[in-house]
């Protein structure tokens, strides 16, 4: 039997081709024949018998099912594969990540929280305004920071924050430690968090490290000393600060970033060869710029319960690595190692 007259209902002629032998699939394990969808039909004249119909073809107006691609498939696989061994490895294998911005973005600690609630964090805090002092110093240092004075630069974050200005330039908002602890409590219990004050690495580094090492239950003893690093040199304004700052910024902001890149760095140099030693904060400047942080210290001493209006009162010495830089040895810039 080659065909069917078209007689009868829709349903018999399904019910017909079900029967055809052209129609036939071997059964197996893929193979569902309740969610077969029916063949298609088209008719074409046969002397004598009218409209015959052809099941070899499907209607163009049936939706058909997307076949799944193999490559999306195999690399959805390995992205799950690879996720799994990172998460595994991490357990096993001790490793160590360190930024401010950590502290600062709260969207940061909420994806720590989801990612490695496992994890055993250390907050180092500094005196806010001599961090804040620090932070623009470097910056100045790098050609990156217009203002030459770290008052003036505190004073306009609000205006630079609502222009979108990196993490990097937000002098006061990351030294606000109280409102980034208190928010960190919420999202990991305290046992996982050790924190300590960066004068005490500064002015105790043998028992502080040993601290630290204590707290990630590795070895202790045998870290000495903590190395004077990133020493930042103090070019003073001018022309010269001027014209060099003009041309890192273009680097940075006009040129692709591997070309931007290679031209800054001997710009660079050349910014800071002539720079004088890192300048201590003055009292003027400090009185100036406490009542950014005094509310936050008061806060912060209630979220540790311990004891911070020394940060409130006047400094006869700067809390940072301040003096001539070791030598051979270069500023780091926006995270990268100094180089010599």
């Amino acid at each position: 039997m080659h065909g069917l007259q078209r007689t009868g209902s829709r349903k018999d002629e399904d019910d017909a081709f079900a029967a055809l032998p052209g129609d036939r699939r071997p059964e197996g394990r893929h193979h569902c024949p309740a969610r077969r969808a029916p063949r298609a039909s088209r008719t074409s004249p046969v002397a004598g018998q009218g409209a015959q119909v052809l099941p070899h073809r499907r209607a163009a107006s049936l939706p058909r099912r997307p076949r799944r691609r193999p490559d999306l498939l195999r690399a959805r696989l390995a992205q799950s594969r690879l996720r799994g061994a990172v998460r595994r490895r991490a357990r096993r294998r001790p490793s160590r990540r360190g930024h401010p911005f950590y502290l600062y973005d709260l969207d940061a600690q909420r994806r720590m929280r989801e990612t490695v609630p496992w994890a055993r964090l250390i907050a180092i805090l500094r005196d806010p305004v001599e961090r804040a002092h620090s932070n623009w110093t470097h910056l100045w240092s790098a050609g990156l920071e217009p203002i030459g004075d770290v008052v003036r630069a505190c004073a306009a974050e609000e205006r630079r924050i609502s222009a979108g200005w990196a993490h990097f330039w937000h002098y006061i908002g990351l030294g606000r430690y109280g409102e980034q602890l208190a928010h960190l409590f919420t999202l990991f219990p305290r046992e996982q968090v050790l924190v300590f004050r960066y004068r005490d690495l500064v002015d105790r580094p043998v028992e502080t490290l040993d601290r630290i090492c204590a707290f990630l239950g590795v070895e202790q003893g045998l870290l000495t000393h903590a190395p004077r690093e990133n020493v930042t040199a103090h070019p003073d304004p001018g022309g010269r600060h001027s014209l060099l700052s003009a041309a890192l910024r273009a680097c940075a902001q006009v040129l692709p970033h591997g070309v931007g890149r290679a031209l800054a760095e001997p710009i660079e140099h050349l910014l800071q060869r002539r720079g004088v030693s890192r300048r201590p904060l003055t009292w003027d400047q400090r009185r100036r710029l406490i009542p950014y942080f005094a509310a936050d210290i008061e806060l912060l001493q209630q979220v540790t319960g311990e004891d911070f209006s020394d940060w409130l009162r006047p400094r006869d010495r700067s809390g940072g690595l301040v003096g001539a830089r070791p030598p051979g040895q270069r500023q780091s810039r926006n995270g990268r190692p100094p180089r010599g």
